[in-house]
């Protein structure tokens, strides 16, 4: 006699139902978590507000730059995913692709600043998530979030179109993941962990740093695990073709777009061109000199962070390894420090530079006062960490923390926001041009050639699509404006030193019997051409606040 069994098949789906479905009860049930996610979403709300009221969102030039970048997938001469470039990586650019288009957020920064602002929320959580696990010790875990969310620094980053937040985003979830890794030896994490490296490569170029120290992490954990050798080689094989995937594509991408896959780091326009003026001048004292390069990292990583969190960060470290005495676990926690290593050796390499008080010497500082201080914000991701971890098991311990962030919270915003300040008077703050508003008066249609690299012009509050852009980023037809400007563009803006002046002879006669001076800003002296006979209008009313929106906020004390 046989006997039949159809209830098994339903007995384990209602079973992995309910599994399934107590997961989702413990998620909604983690009270502490919840607290922190909600906690980060009201103060980035709030914070958001404050900076777009006070139209601080789009201080630097940078912010303009992702902006326009992340548009002109959608509105310029050549549409497409070719426009992203080969310079900056894509993926703080491709986050802001849900709200781009819409014009109002696109000309406030909001298009850019909301993925920061969620961004933010999801480090906030992960750096809870993170202590906690290392701890075991949920309200430590939460001072330690709160130690990342208050910091003025990253409340001010999170509300601009800039790029750190989407980092500090992708990178603490690499770090969550790679030390739940270390302590379940699940596969599932270690994918995890590979897929948010993946994404941390394609925010920016320090991501690749933390693919390395991953991989170079991976062999020695799985020595101090005593695993075969193939297990450590399959466990690379499982991280390294997840996490490098990023970098293996943009290697492909510069090549295939540009015919150099290292286009990002030779062109004119590479970070690695840029310092080069710098380092040329000698007014680059960290280059080749390593004390300099840790001094001034170091030094911004306390301005950014706080002297008594960061002090509280260090002894925390240290009281960390020993109480886990270089085991994995600790090895895997202190990946968390791979920006400080990255910074410290970009500025001994001349890959970046930084100027900021206290520790660029001042014969270096002027005219130039702060110089790439936002860097600093990614130091404290580890400082809320190790900070928290510090005082794990102590309730005194945990009231006094949270006592010093209060303090260190007070003394930062008032004595100054270090990355607010760079955005007003720093090398990095946009200049100001009236020329937008210029063409929101007597444009009437045509082509403009402008070069945005040298010569960044925002026309988000103007009504003049991108797409009426004549730029690098439309190769065919800047070159033929290079060789025979009239026959391509009716309006040309040029400033001393960009490419189109470089390119241009602008005083000819071959040049002025074409084009006619139009216009020319008083202060950045960059000045635009109009086609002799291209229709344009006489004068046209427009909204004052084009003309003050950043013009106050803005304090010239910059290179022009």
């Amino acid at each position: 006699m046989s006997v039949t069994m159809p209830a098994l098949p339903q007995v384990h789906t209602v079973r992995d139902q309910r599994v399934a479905q107590s997961r989702v009860a413990r998620w909604y049930n983690d009270t502490w978590l919840l607290s922190v996610i909600l906690l980060a979403a009201a103060l980035s709300t709030v914070a958001m507000y404050y900076v777009m009221k006070n139209h601080l969102a789009l201080l630097f030039v940078d912010a303009h730059a992702h902006l326009q970048i992340a548009r002109r997938v959608f509105d310029s001469q050549a549409t497409g995913l070719a426009q992203l470039g080969g310079i900056w990586l894509p993926l703080p650019h491709v986050v802001m692709f849900p709200f781009i288009m819409f014009d109002s957020l696109w000309s406030t920064g909001l298009a850019g600043a909301i993925p920061a602002g969620i961004a933010y929320v999801i480090a906030s959580g992960q750096i809870f998530a993170m202590t906690r696990r290392l701890t075991q010790d949920a309200a430590a875990s939460f001072v330690a979030a709160l130690i990342f969310m208050t910091n003025p620094n990253i409340l001010y980053m999170q509300s601009t179109p800039l790029s750190e937040l989407i980092l500090i985003a992708t990178l603490t979830t690499s770090c969550y993941f790679f030390i739940k890794w270390v302590q379940s030896d699940q596969v599932v994490d270690l994918v995890a962990a590979g897929f948010s490296t993946f994404l941390a490569t394609l925010a920016r170029y320090d991501g690749w740093s933390l693919y390395i120290i991953l991989l170079f992490a991976i062999v020695v954990i799985g020595l101090q695990k005593r695993y075969a050798i193939s297990k450590i080689w399959g466990t690379l094989l499982v991280f390294g073709s997840a996490g490098g995937f990023g970098i293996a594509l943009w290697f492909i991408w510069n090549a295939a777009l540009f015919g150099d896959a290292l286009y990002f780091q030779r062109s004119i326009y590479s970070s690695q061109a840029q310092q080069l003026q710098y380092i040329n001048a000698n007014v680059d004292p960290a280059y080749h000199n390593i004390g300099q390069a840790f001094r001034h990292y170091t030094v911004l990583s306390v301005q950014t962070a706080g002297p008594i969190l960061c002090v509280l960060a260090v002894l925390g470290m240290i009281a960390f390894l020993v109480r886990k005495k270089f085991s994995p676990e600790a090895l895997a926690a202190l990946t968390l420090w791979v920006p400080f290593v990255f910074y410290v050796v970009a500025l001994y390499t001349g890959q970046a530079i930084i100027f900021t008080y206290d520790a660029t010497p001042k014969s270096f500082l002027a005219p130039i006062p702060l110089y790439n201080v936002r860097y600093g914000v990614m130091i404290i991701a580890p400082v809320a960490v190790f900070a928290g971890a510090l005082v794990a098991r102590f309730n005194i311990g945990k009231l006094i923390l949270l006592w010093a962030v209060g303090v260190q919270v007070y003394l930062i915003a008032t004595g100054g926001i270090i990355t607010l300040q760079e955005g007003e008077f720093g090398v990095s703050c946009y200049h100001f041009s009236s020329v937008p508003a210029f063409f929101a008066t007597h444009y009437n249609g045509g082509l403009i050639m402008n070069d945005p690299f040298f010569n960044q012009q925002d026309f988000s509050n103007v009504p003049i699509p991108l797409k009426a852009l004549v730029t690098q980023s439309t190769p065919a037809k800047w070159e033929q404006a290079i060789t025979n400007p009239s026959s391509v563009v009716d309006w040309v803006i040029a400033r001393p030193g960009d490419l189109v002046s470089q390119n241009l002879q602008l005083q000819s006669d071959a040049f002025t019997s074409k084009f006619a001076m139009a216009y020319q800003d008083p202060v950045t002296n960059v000045t635009v051409y109009l086609r002799k006979g291209a229709p344009y209008v006489q004068d046209r009313a427009i909204d004052q606040s084009l003309l003050t929106n950043y013009n106050d906020q803005c304090i010239r004390r910059n290179l022009n």
